[in-house]
Parts: C-alpha cells; sequence; structure tokens
C-alpha cells in the first residue's frame, strides 16, 4: 500500500468525493488528485492529510517509501495493523474518544472476551474483574439456553462491579 492507496481507501471509507475530501483536508481538489495519481506532497500538506486521516505523519512519510527507523516495537506494531487492516483504524478512531476510565473498561472487557474465546489468559497476566467468575458447574447448566457462549453479544456478558 503506498500513499495514493490509503488516501483513496479514506476517501471511499467516508464515502466522500475528492473535491469534498479535499474540502475537509484544506487543500485543493487539484491538489489531492495529483497526490492520488502518485505524486509526493510538501510536508505542508502531508501534515493536513495526517491530520485528516488521524494518522501519524511517520506513517504517512512511510507510505511514500520512507524509512523510519524507531525503537517502539510496539508503534511499528500498531502501524503495520492499522496499515494492513481497516477495522484496527475504526477501533483506534473510537479509542480516541474514549476517557480514561471509559478506556479502561474497553480494555478489560477486551481482555475478558479473550479469555472467554478461548484464546489464554490476558496479556498483562493479572487477573480481572470478568476473570474472577467461575464457570458453571455441570450440575447448573441451563440447557434451555442453545446460544453457544462464544456467540454472544456484549449485552449477554456479565458487567464489572463499579464498588
Amino acid at each position: 500500500m503506498d500513499l495514493s492507496d490509503y488516501l483513496k481507501s479514506e476517501i471511499a471509507r467516508r464515502s466522500l468525493s475528492v473535491r469534498k475530501a479535499a474540502d475537509h483536508i484544506g487543500i485543493s481538489h487539484v491538489t489531492l488528485l495529483r497526490i492520488l495519481s502518485g505524486e509526493t506532497p510538501n510536508l505542508d500538506t502531508l501534515r493536513k492529510l495526517s491530520g485528516w486521516a488521524y494518522a501519524d505523519l511517520a506513517f504517512l512519510l512511510q507510505l511514500l517509501g520512507y524509512h523510519i527507523e524507531t525503537k517502539n516495537v510496539e508503534l511499528d506494531r500498531l502501524a503495520r495493523l492499522v496499515e494492513y487492516d481497516p477495522s484496527y483504524r475504526r477501533l483506534f478512531d473510537l479509542i480516541e474518544k474514549l476517557g480514561p476510565e471509559e478506556l479502561e473498561y474497553a480494555v478489560d472487557y477486551l481482555e475478558y472476551l479473550t479469555w472467554r474465546l478461548g484464546s489464554g489468559p490476558p496479556a498483562s497476566g493479572e487477573p480481572r474483574a470478568a476473570e474472577s467468575v467461575p464457570p458453571e458447574s455441570p450440575g447448573e447448566q441451563d440447557n434451555s439456553d442453545d446460544v453457544d457462549q462464544k456467540t454472544r453479544s456484549p449485552a449477554d456478558m456479565p458487567m464489572r462491579s463499579e464498588g
């Protein structure tokens, strides 16, 4: 994927025309068309693109073919995830809107979901509140519920206590 492909996918994801996207970015539609055809934007335009796409400037530079050396393994890993899977981009857009308490709850839920789906214990190794709920013993199972535990919706999952 290069910068042109990335921008085309962002424009399509947002259901915008090139003119509307250019207006949102703060550049002329002609400039955007040149970038979409493969021309390299100047740094000021690249900054505007970065802000509009909620993408790190280093990530956009990598899409242009520049090798950015970082010592942050997690950042490199996140950049690869976002680059190759639009679902991660959506996830990070949502995460940015959360406050600290909401973010902690989201992390708790994702760790619980990972545990519930059988992917092993949480990455942090710390037991979470959701994990302390013991599984039902065979004699206590409700056979009237034919829904597989792995296919339950978030609304069916137990809430963590706030006290």
